[in-house]
């Protein structure tokens, strides 16, 4: 933006309306730049030589917050907290990470999943996440949950023959278990217990 002024006449700034616009940023004043960068100047200026004033501009806050989404709406919430525009985003540590049983949390998704439950699939890179410049919105950040794979294992309790293979199953997921492949002289196989004396 360049104007010529004739000597002693006032120079009239640019108004906030005429610059282009800065995401993330809000326009404070002009200033003389490298030799005074951080005085603005008064508004009311003399044209007395070629002069190069700089706009001044400070950087605007955001709130992030990051919600563990372990319990629906009960769900443990940090912030939301007030960053920088475009600063890294420091996400919490590990060691906060709420208890869900039957599931480990392995990360953070952009978008809220459902019961927060996914794969390594859906969490992105927290390692470069910025601060986006949104107006009366919360940046909001979702756990991402992964039901732990349990192993079975099936113990022919006084069996005399056969063998029974080891069965895997997902936390939350109904799947039969192995069908019995033991034998036991004199005996008729009616189920499968969690202690020895079948209770």
């Amino acid at each position: 933006y360049n104007k010529t002024y004739e000597y002693g006449s006032a120079i009239d700034f640019p108004g906030e309306g005429d610059l282009p616009e800065r995401a993330g940023y809000d326009f404070m004043g002009w200033t003389l730049g490298a030799n005074d960068p951080n005085t603005i100047v008064e508004s009311e200026q003399i044209a007395t030589s070629d002069t190069t004033y700089y706009a001044k501009w400070e950087v605007k806050k955001y709130q992030v917050a990051f919600n563990y989404n372990e319990k629906g709406n009960d769900s443990t919430i940090v912030g939301p907290i007030e960053l920088e525009y475009n600063s890294i985003i420091i996400f919490p540590d590990q060691y906060q990470v709420p208890e869900r049983e039957g599931y480990t949390f392995i990360g953070w998704s952009k978008n809220i999943l459902s019961s927060g439950i996914g794969t390594e699939a859906h969490t992105i890179d927290t390692t470069n996440q910025r601060v986006q410049a949104r107006e009366n919105e919360v940046q909001t950040f979702y756990g991402v949950w992964k039901p732990i794979t349990y192993k079975v294992v099936y113990h022919g309790n006084g069996f005399t023959g056969g063998n029974t293979s080891e069965s895997t199953h997902t936390y939350g997921v109904s799947t039969p278990l192995t069908i019995n492949g033991y034998t036991k002289q004199g005996h008729t196989f009616i189920g499968w217990a969690t202690s020895a004396d079948g209770n």
